[in-house]
């Protein structure tokens, strides 16, 4: 079986364990404490500007400022929403939209297309609080979201899948990473530091525009993404993130223009 840690930089298995985290801490509030958090995420969006403010928009609108109220509505019926968020008489000639009769199965259903076709990705043009809370409502759709685990605190059984902290070992190998900026891409994984001298070395060569040899060719195309290497740096990293060794590349300055006279 593939460990997929391998194809990770450390940097992204952090984040992801953030996010784990958030999800763990959602599931254990209480209904109560569910709900505030479900319309907190949700404001956040809102509030954003980021989203139309018609709930008919679009999936995302609906969830927002439909499906989403009336989720937490149900687990803390004492929680008071936004105008905003509570639906205008008007809105009950739509059956299919319709979520003020107090009816669980048709919250279900509703909920049920939001995990499968709201995406909330306008929330990445946001704050780093927009993107949070757009992660922690739909991160892992139907599989340990907070809406699905807060849909299947209402309806028991529906969506029983939860997040599991990750228990397993470290891995005991080293890593190639290629550092884009903020974001890091792993080219390889290997059991020891010595097995990435050679490849460490051709990427090297290769940034630096040099030519190649036929076998360090063969190495550096034997890379993932081997035919991105604009990275700006490069890096042989502990599974932790402890760098062992690092090349970093900058943009050579263009000489200032001089005025022929």
């Amino acid at each position: 079986m593939v460990d997929f840690r391998k194809m990770l930089s450390a940097r992204a298995r952090d984040e992801i364990a953030v996010r784990r985290e958030r999800a763990m801490a959602f599931q254990a509030l209480d209904p109560a404490g569910m709900a505030a958090s479900l319309v907190a995420a949700s404001r956040s969006l809102i509030d954003s500007g980021l989203f139309n403010t018609d709930p008919t928009w679009s999936y995302d609108e609906w969830a927002l400022h439909r499906c989403i109220p009336a989720l937490a509505k149900r687990l803390d019926p004492e929680l008071e929403l936004r105008a905003d968020e509570i639906a205008k008489p008007e809105e009950k000639r739509d059956p299919l939209t319709w979520l003020e009769a107090g009816d669980d199965q048709k919250l279900l259903s509703s909920i049920t297309s939001i995990l499968s076709h709201a995406s909330f990705r306008r929330a990445e043009a946001g704050s780093e609080e927009v993107r949070i809370a757009s992660d922690l409502l739909l991160e892992y759709r139907d599989r340990g979201s907070a809406i699905s685990v807060a849909m299947d605190t209402v309806t028991p059984g529906q969506f029983p899948k939860r997040t599991e902290p990750d228990t397993r070992d470290p891995l005991p190998g080293v890593q190639l990473v290629a550092t884009h900026g903020a974001y890091d891409r792993v080219l390889r994984y290997a059991e020891s530091e010595a097995e990435l001298d050679d490849v460490y070395r051709a990427v090297v060569a290769v940034r630096q525009g040099e030519e190649l040899s036929d076998d360090d060719e063969r190495l550096v195309r034997g890379l993932r993404s081997w035919e991105q290497m604009d990275f700006g740096a490069i890096s042989i990293q502990a599974f932790d993130g402890t760098v062992l060794r690092e090349q970093s590349f900058t943009a050579e300055e263009e000489p200032a223009p001089v005025l022929a006279l």
